[in-house]
């Protein structure tokens, strides 16, 4: 709960210092935002990871003992000017975690939680300037990787919605909007949503290698 409330005044002071402001009231969630559909656009899937699971056996009884799901939201936390544009900054609350079966009931067992910052960092400093001068709260989650070991940590984190997780080429990861795609809020708010999924994905597939590896 203190590490929570570090992040968020760490959050406050950046989001001030970019001459944020606060969203309107009533503001949609993303899942029903109306204008999110503006943004999409197909693209093929990105593989960010392959992990080799053991065959079940064809015949015998598999005795199902962890379980593992996630649940995510993601708001907007502010809005900020970049020249004539209103640009919508976003917050997400990640949760993984593991239940395990004890004499057919199933009772918690390990949880992971983070707030992640997230915002178009590169598209924005494309647009203004002003906007390399500004370095978010915390650690990076990116294309570099070792996002559930800075989850675990409980380290302020955030991540920039313009490019990939995934390497593209020459271990640089692939630019997902532009400058001139700051126009299109839609776009900016539907990377927000898909970041926050494939995120939690990762938390998720982490605790499948820790159950296996380790056994918890």
């Amino acid at each position: 709960m203190e590490q929570r409330g570090n992040f968020l005044g760490q959050m406050g002071s950046f989001m001030r210092g970019a001459g944020a402001k606060a969203p309107p009231p009533g503001a949609p969630s993303e899942e029903t935002a109306p204008d999110r559909s503006t943004g999409s656009d197909a693209r093929e899937a990105t593989e960010l990871a392959v992990f080799k699971v053991p065959r079940f056996p064809r015949e015998g009884w598999v005795d199902w003992e962890f379980f593992i799901d996630g649940v995510q939201r993601t708001v907007v936390c502010g809005i900020v000017s970049v020249d004539d544009l209103e640009i919508p900054i976003h917050i997400a609350h990640l949760v993984a975690g593991v239940m395990r079966r004890v004499d057919r009931k199933l009772e918690p067992y390990r949880i992971l939680e983070t707030l992640v910052l997230m915002l178009p960092l590169g598209a924005l400093r494309a647009r203004d300037p002003r906007w390399s001068r500004r370095k978010p709260p915390g650690r990076e989650l990116s294309h570099r990787g070792r996002i559930y070991d800075l989850v675990r940590a409980g380290v302020p984190v955030y991540t920039d919605t313009s490019v990939s997780l995934a390497e593209f080429q020459a271990g640089t990861p692939r630019r997902l909007l532009e400058a001139g795609d700051l126009v299109r809020t839609g776009a900016i708010r539907d990377k927000a949503l898909n970041r926050s999924r494939t995120l939690l994905r990762v938390l998720e597939l982490a605790y499948v290698q820790r159950t296996r590896k380790l056994g918890f």
